[in-house]
């Protein structure tokens, strides 16, 4: 529809310039190429791109630039689609005139093969009863002989070789078929009007030179003009205003110069293409800039995936191909309504830094049985990690390097990270990439500027030993958090509001709390926690207290 659309609009372009300006001139050859030019150019512009290129700092993608969150999209959906109508009048429009053009040219085969034809000189005379205009289409000429005198018939057969020999019929040819594609915009009828009309004047500009009398042309030219026309694809005696034709045979020839007229075209089509068919391409403001963005992408190596509830699994499968590409362990598990929307999406990354380090990161999303929020994975080589989240997912961020003992969580709202971890015996903290030591790390809990009310995040080890630590947590209250685990073990957090009544699962199997203790978090795969009405919906009453639900690596 858009093509449609930039067609029409050039094909005004040059109607103006020549209503305004071509018009009345007789550079009646010039006219026609003119016109058909217009032809050509409304239906081949509309491919042309001009690029426009924009310095600009080049800046590489960073997590911060996220998806937002609470994006979502609402749509209305309405029992009439008024764009369907659109294309169905449209193609009605199409279709009608299609057929009629089929039927034009069937007649013109019909009154062939029903009447006498001579072969002559290279055109084909067709001699008829009917009482009709005078005619060609292309190398053959209709008309009734019982109709003119010698001299009038002179005239008649002159116009219509001008018509055959200049292969006027073409022009008509291709007026009709733009009527026929662009039926919707009047002026592709005002065009083919302004087509063959200057087709007629340039025949009769022929003919008169060859005739032994202007006076038995004109007189043929009234003679015909109350005759009914055969059909309005071919090229007709009669087929434009007498007093028009006749005033342009006698008037002046045009100025030569009165040809630059038509380059009033050029600013015209010039400003339409970079008003409509302009891109913007932004290119970095130097070599060195360039050189200093590409470089630091290279090291960051941080992008996003946006995934919402009308992704199909086509579109999964060609990013998990991407991402293979990359060198990135894709898997995914999506579950679908009737409508063919996500309702649940469970995904695994594995991945492997610059460093040979094997990382990782899994999380399910859901909403209650509803589509999913649009939600945003980000990889960043940099940390070592995966961001998955939206709005409404219990567990955004989960990474894991399984080549060392560090398990990071993160907020999706101001994308937190937060490492604690122990090398050589020494403990290194590291808050949003930055190390910093364990009294700036407390000053920015205290301040809640490390992690604010979403994570928090806190280590505990053994004697000599380096410490694992997972965190879950879905409330912004710290004094709810459970720590499970033996001292003299690696541990993990998991939120809860300390109830009795908790359900713990292992492998799909309930369990007790000690048997979650007994787990070490290199044996655990996933945890998910469920709450209020999601614990009830999937496991019962027996799980209002809310549920831990753990997956081992092993399954067993």
């Amino acid at each position: 529809m858009i093509y449609l659309l930039k067609a029409s609009g050039i094909l005004v372009l040059f109607y103006l310039v020549y209503q305004a300006f071509l018009k009345k001139e007789t550079f009646f050859r010039v006219n026609r190429h003119f016109l058909l030019m217009g032809v050509i150019a409304a239906f081949v512009c509309p491919f042309i791109v001009i690029n426009t290129y924009v310095e600009i700092a080049a800046i590489p993608i960073t997590a911060s630039n996220s998806f937002p969150a609470n994006y979502s999209i609402e749509i209305n959906k309405s029992s009439f689609n008024w764009l369907d109508l659109i294309y169905i009048v449209y193609g009605i429009g199409i279709s009608t005139l299609g057929l009629k053009f089929i039927f034009q040219l069937m007649a013109i085969r019909k009154v062939i093969r029903t009447n006498k034809t001579i072969k002559m000189d290279g055109y084909v005379y067709v001699e008829t009863e009917r009482d009709i205009a005078p005619f060609s289409f292309f190398s053959y000429i209709f008309y009734n002989p019982h109709k003119f005198n010698p001299l009038e018939l002179e005239a008649i057969l002159k116009h219509e070789h001008a018509h055959s020999t200049q292969k006027h019929s073409i022009d008509l040819l291709v007026a009709h078929l733009v009527t026929i594609v662009l039926w919707a915009n009047p002026f592709s009828w005002l065009y083919k009007k302004n087509i063959e009309q200057n087709l007629e004047y340039l025949a009769d500009h022929t003919a008169i030179q060859s005739v032994a009398s202007d006076r038995a042309y004109k007189y043929a030219l009234l003679k015909v003009s109350g005759n009914q026309f055969f059909t309005p694809i071919t090229n007709n005696f009669y087929s434009s205003l007498i007093k028009k034709r006749i005033v342009m045979l006698h008037k002046s020839k045009s100025h030569k110069r009165n040809l630059l007229k038509m380059a009033l075209i050029l600013p015209a089509l010039s400003i339409f293409l970079l008003s409509f068919n302009t891109k913007t391409i932004y290119v970095p403001k130097s070599e060195t800039d360039a050189d200093a963005a590409h470089t630091a992408a290279e090291d960051q190596k941080t992008f996003e995936i946006l995934i919402n509830k009308d992704t199909t699994n086509e579109e999964l499968e060609e990013l998990k191909k991407d991402l293979s590409d990359k060198g990135i362990d894709f898997s995914y598990t999506a579950v679908r309504n009737a409508n063919k929307k996500i309702i649940e999406l469970e995904i695994d990354m594995r991945s492997k830094s610059k460093d040979g380090k094997k990382f990782r990161g899994s999380s399910s999303f859901g909403n209650d049985g509803k589509p999913i929020d649009p939600l945003t994975i980000v990889y960043d080589e940099d940390n070592n990690s995966f961001f998955m989240g939206n709005k409404t997912s219990k567990h955004k961020v989960i990474h894991k390097e399984t080549d060392s003992n560090t398990w990071v969580y993160s907020d999706d709202d101001e994308h937190k990270r937060v490492e604690i971890k122990v090398d050589d015996g020494k403990e290194i903290i590291i808050v949003n990439g930055k190390k910093v030591s364990r009294k700036d790390f407390e000053e920015m809990e205290e301040e809640d500027k490390a992690h604010g009310k979403h994570v928090r995040i806190e280590k505990k080890s053994a004697t000599g030993r380096n410490t694992r630590v997972f965190v879950i947590k879905d409330t912004d209250d710290i004094d709810d958090i459970e720590v499970i685990g033996e001292d003299s073990s690696s541990f993990f957090f998991i939120d809860t509001d300390d109830s009795e009544d908790q359900l713990f699962m292992i492998d799909g199997k309930e369990s007790s709390k000690e048997e979650v203790k007994s787990l070490s978090p290199d044996e655990i795969e996933t945890i998910n926690v469920y709450k209020g009405d999601k614990a009830a919906e999937k496991y019962g009453e027996k799980a209002k207290g809310g549920v831990v639900e753990v997956k081992t690596k092993k399954g067993n």
